[in-house]
């Protein structure tokens, strides 16, 4: 099943990124955070949430984590009351955490390696407000920075 992030709503006329990042707390507890920034990086919306992972011999071994992952993508995608112009994720977690078909936003999608976009599906064009938007971000050096302020937020958040 395709996950997919779209609102019904217009977007807005300021461009946004939002940062699709999920962290594995334990060996039964998932945390995420979606993070929506504009072209400077400042913060406009963040949402968290944490899923415990399923369990019992009904439980394939391999669908675990990503059925999980997956829940709680939905979950922040769902909360999110932004319409972001890019989504971005580190590399690894389309592979890792959804398979290669389950993940399927309806908006520009890239994941971070090393420093740089690498698409997922159709690149936008030049002029399409995405580029435009990583553009800003990458002269900025905001293309993997705010993983890190995620990371920190979720555990204060969680209260770790």
């Amino acid at each position: 099943m395709a996950i997919r992030f779209q609102r019904a709503q217009a977007r807005s006329e300021e461009p946004s990124c939002a940062y699709l990042e999920l962290i594995e707390h334990s060996k039964s507890v998932i945390r995420g955070g979606l993070l929506v920034t504009t072209p400077m990086g400042i913060p406009k919306e963040f949402v968290y949430n944490s899923i415990q992972l399923p369990s019992g011999v009904l439980w394939p071994a391999g669908e675990v984590r990503r059925v999980a992952a997956a829940s709680l993508a939905h979950t922040l995608f769902t909360a999110c009351a932004s319409e972001p112009s890019v989504l971005l994720a580190r590399v690894g977690i389309q592979e890792e955490a959804f398979g290669p078909s389950a993940f399927d936003p309806l908006i520009p999608f890239a994941l971070i390696e090393d420093g740089r976009p690498v698409w997922v599906g159709q690149e936008p064009s030049p002029t399409h407000p995405a580029t435009l938007h990583l553009a800003h971000l990458a002269a900025r050096k905001l293309l993997e920075e705010p993983f890190t302020r995620m990371a920190l937020a979720l555990s204060e958040v969680f209260g770790d």
